[in-house]
């Protein structure tokens, strides 16, 4: 921890705690499982990229967007430029050491946005605002962006 050390104390304008973490495990020969939770928010750790960008916010149902106004903002997989901007996250926690990465993902990571609506209409014909959540082709259809952005991880 020594390159994070300021006259014997942390110095926060320079520590990184993921790689202190893994530099100390790698003396101890520990191993290290990151565990990387792409959704935003959890007790309001949501990042400073999420809120500057409303625009790629989850849009429920009743076309709402999850954009931090009323709760954290949760980011949807359903842009390119998400998911680009998760992989850019993955690749610093993968560039620190780590021996392995548990990556969660859930199906609220992709909801009616207009680039998951627009290709399911296009494949079924209908909205998918017309069918239950539960229906087998919105299922499918949620977990093709979810199997992409595990694809490209």
């Amino acid at each position: 921890m020594g390159a994070y050390l300021n006259e014997n104390r942390c110095s926060f304008a320079y520590w990184n705690a993921v790689a202190a973490a893994v530099e100390m495990a790698h003396k101890k020969g520990v191993k290290v499982i990151a565990w990387i939770d792409p959704t935003e928010g959890h007790a309001g750790n949501h990042t400073r990229w999420a809120l500057r960008h409303p625009e790629f916010t989850l849009q429920r149902r009743d076309g709402r967007r999850e954009d931090g106004y009323y709760a954290d903002p949760i980011i949807s997989l359903a842009y390119p430029e998400v998911v680009e901007f998760r992989l850019a996250m993955l690749r610093e926690v993968l560039s620190f050491g780590v021996h392995g990465v548990f990556l969660v993902a859930t199906a609220d990571m992709v909801g009616y946005e207009p680039p998951t609506s627009e290709s399911f209409i296009a494949k079924h014909g209908i909205d998918p605002r017309d069918v239950a959540d539960d229906d087998p082709r919105r299922i499918e259809h949620q977990a093709e962006f979810l199997t992409a952005y595990g694809q490209n991880s």
